[in-house]
């Protein structure tokens, strides 16, 4: 939440007009181009409001990618259920990754001296019932992780337990007559890959700098958004299909194994993997077996 709000309040600062309690009902279209959005605050009356491009970035679930049908591709199974919750009092000063076959486990420090412990378990070896008893899995999850446990254990949790069971994986077409997708609405993929705001940050990027060139005549509109969408794909599929690969938490090749061992040793390290994305890294060649 601390992270929405600076988001808002430098969007706010740079001109944005915020409409908190907004919903979209629906797209506007003519002769075939997006123009617009339909929508209410809460208790009030329908609204038309149109713009030249109508951007969502309202996550998976997104009512611009359904309103526009933007086709999904490149879909593959779920390969986790995946929950986090945070902790008071935990001595955990740098971010850790703990893996056992079947099962993953991130522990990183994060803001108001909480730390943040997530657990992934595959759907291989743990086929359902995660979602049912959240609590119960994650407390059993953690004994496989020993010296993780102790010093969770050690703790409080202060917050729920928040997730999601049999994550989606898929992309989805992030950019049409009008309209384009950022972040979670335009792809989604298992968080295994701790890539998701890099990926959300690089969208927004990418799109405002091509919008920016379409805008001043640079280049026409629709060509911008077609650049946007195969550049978009250009820097994500590898990660995504890298992620496929590592989320079914097999036991570690020896590259993977010396990368764990290195992210426990060296924040600045961490704190780089973390950021993969933003330096354009190719998954294939950084962890390719020497």
């Amino acid at each position: 939440m601390i992270l929405d709000a600076i988001l808002v309040q430098a969007a706010v600062e740079a001109g944005a007009e915020l409409r908190e309690n907004f919903t979209v009902k629906e797209v506007v279209w003519d002769n075939g181009r997006v123009v617009g959005i339909r929508g209410r605050s809460h208790g009030g009356a329908m609204v038309t409001e149109r713009a030249r491009v109508v951007i969502g970035a309202d996550g998976l679930h997104s009512t611009v990618a359904r309103a526009v049908g933007a086709p999904a591709y490149e879909e593959h199974s779920p390969r986790t259920h995946t929950y986090y919750t945070y902790w008071a009092g935990v001595p955990i000063e740098r971010i850790e990754y703990h893996m056992v076959p079947g099962l993953g486990a991130v522990a990183s420090p994060t803001n108001d001296d909480l730390v943040m412990v997530a657990l992934a378990w595959s759907v291989r070896t743990h086929p359902a019932g995660v979602s049912e008893d959240i609590q119960g899995h994650y407390m059993a999850a953690l004994e496989q992780l020993p010296s993780l446990a102790a010093r969770v254990l050690s703790g409080e949790r202060m917050e729920r337990f928040v997730g999601m069971a049999n994550i989606p994986n898929l992309f989805r077409l992030s950019s049409g007559p009008g309209w384009a997708l950022v972040g979670d609405a335009g792809y989604h993929k298992d968080p295994a890959a701790p890539q998701g705001i890099t990926d959300a940050f690089r969208d927004a990027e990418h799109l405002a700098e091509t919008l920016d060139r379409a805008l001043t005549g640079t280049i026409a509109l629709d060509d911008a958004l077609a650049d946007y969408s195969r550049r978009r794909d250009q820097e994500a599929l590898p990660w995504y299909r890298w992620a496929l690969r590592f989320a079914s938490f097999d036991e570690l090749s020896p590259p993977m194994r010396d990368m764990f061992v290195a992210l426990a040793a060296d924040q600045e390290w961490a704190n780089r993997f973390c950021g993969l994305n933003a330096e354009n890294v190719d998954p294939e060649t950084f962890f390719a077996t020497p």
